[in-house]
């Protein structure tokens, strides 16, 4: 097929650009290789940079010139990355299947399954709160946990839904108020709404 060939040569020259300089008004690929990219998160410390992507989690300490792959033992790849905004050390990710939670504590240089983590049947959007103690994380099917003890242990939260195909898309903390989320998802298979809890 002509079009698969073209767009696995565009895939080469792009990964092949990885240390090219962009020019004005212009775009260059700087990676990390091996597929989609889903999320970046900009750490505070300076130039370190992850990214979940089809391949893994992965890890610049230059600002996105070079990337380290730095786990790629999911089941069925990374679906989110959050950072706790009041330690630069403690990294979460999500993944589709189990196990599902991730946690760092180095500062990205590891990644490993968080054991007190519930069983659920797929990972999806986390949320961190301003200080770091309180983290949400929904799974595919609408389900809510929360842990106000910077994942050390976990509640289930009420469901967003009863539709069991849900997808939580997108979770935000409101940055004043801890206790405050909101949560877009599907909700039938022609409905996606957004819902804010306030406790």
């Amino acid at each position: 097929d002509v079009r698969k060939g073209l767009a696995g040569t565009s895939s080469a020259l792009l990964c092949a650009s990885v240390t090219s300089t962009a020019a004005v008004n212009d775009w260059t690929a700087i990676g990390p290789e091996g597929g989609s990219v889903l999320k970046f998160a900009f750490s505070q410390t300076p130039k370190t940079v992850f990214a979940d992507a089809a391949g893994g989690f992965y890890r610049s300490r230059d600002g996105g010139v070079t990337w380290q792959l730095i786990f790629s033992g999911f089941p069925s790849g990374p679906s989110d990355l959050a950072l706790d905004p009041a330690d630069p050390a403690r990294v979460y990710v999500t993944s589709h299947n189990a196990p599902t939670f991730f946690v760092s504590t180095d500062g990205g240089a590891t990644l490993a399954p968080a054991a007190n983590f519930p069983s659920i049947q797929s990972g999806g959007p986390i949320a961190v709160s301003r200080d770091g103690k309180t983290l949400y994380v929904a799974s595919t099917n609408g389900l809510v946990y929360c842990s106000v003890d910077r994942a050390q242990t976990w509640v289930r939260r009420t469901s967003i839904t009863n539709y069991t195909a849900a997808l939580t898309t997108n979770l935000v903390i409101d940055p004043s108020d801890p206790n405050t989320l909101y949560i877009a998802s599907t909700t039938s298979a022609t409905t996606d709404e957004i819902f804010a809890s306030h406790d």
